[in-house]
C-alpha cells in the first residue's frame, strides 16, 4: 500500500481543517483518522475509501471555492491511490 501517498493525503486534510469552519473541520478530522485506520479487509478497505471519496465531494459544497478546489485535489488524489492499491 502507497502508505507515503495516504500521508499525504492526511496531511492535506490536516491543512484544509485549519481553514474551514468548525463543521467541516471535525469532518475532515475524522476522515483522516478514517484513513490512519484503514481495516485489512479489503472489500471493507474499498468501501471505506471510496466513503471518503463521497464526502469529500459532499464537503466541497460547504466551504469556499479555494477549499472546494482543495478537497477536490485531495479527492483525486486519494482515487490515485486507491487505483494504485487495486481498486
Amino acid at each position: 500500500m502507497p502508505r507515503a501517498d495516504l500521508d499525504e493525503i492526511r496531511t492535506e486534510l490536516d491543512a484544509v481543517a485549519d481553514d474551514v469552519p468548525e463543521p467541516v473541520a471535525s469532518e475532515l478530522r475524522s476522515l483522516k483518522r478514517g484513513l490512519t485506520n484503514l481495516p485489512e479487509n479489503d472489500v471493507t478497505r474499498q468501501t471505506q475509501i471510496r466513503e471518503t471519496e463521497d464526502r469529500l465531494s459532499e464537503l466541497e459544497h460547504e466551504v469556499d471555492e479555494e477549499r472546494a478546489e482543495q478537497l477536490h485535489t485531495i479527492q483525486q488524489n486519494l482515487q490515485l491511490v486507491a487505483e494504485d492499491i487495486g481498486y
